[in-house]
């Protein structure tokens, strides 16, 4: 985890630089980096979450996680999120305007992860001898589904 911090430093500050000497699009700046990305992200979250590999041995399953997150955390997901949290000051000049899209950001990641959290629990669980078991493959499907969800969105 903390070099994926360190690695993300990095990242979000070379990001913010590609975004700022990008060419200004019919678009804008900042949506043509959203688009772009928002596959690989996608995928990346999937083969995070692969129950396919719960019988390799624990090195393979370690390396795989970090290559995985690093991946997803500071590669992918900052191409994102840097682009898309710069957005409100290319949207508005207004202060109070920026303050509304930071605020409608937040509450849509806090509702989604109020149902991604309370959500997933009763579905992604199984009850083997009165205990609860986490089901790998059902969980990778969860995990697919929000994938291919997030890309429409």
């Amino acid at each position: 985890m903390m070099v994926a911090r360190i690695v993300d430093a990095f990242t979000d500050v070379t990001m913010g630089r590609i975004c700022d000497s990008s060419k200004m699009t019919p678009v804008g700046k900042f949506k043509p980096w959203i688009h772009r990305m928002c596959g690989p992200v996608a995928i990346v979250s999937f083969l995070i979450y692969q129950s396919a590999f719960a019988g390799m041995p624990m090195n393979f399953k370690i390396g795989w996680l970090f290559v995985t997150y690093i991946l997803w955390g500071s590669i992918f997901y900052t191409s994102i999120n840097i682009p898309y949290g710069s957005m409100a000051s290319a949207i508005s000049a207004d202060p109070g305007d920026r303050q509304s899209l930071s605020t409608f950001r937040t509450m849509g990641a806090t509702l989604a992860g109020v149902v991604i959290g309370a959500g997933v629990p009763m579905i992604a669980y199984d009850k083997v001898d009165g205990n609860s078991v986490l089901n790998g493959g059902r969980f990778t499907l969860i995990a697919g589904v929000f994938s291919i969800g997030a890309v429409i969105c």
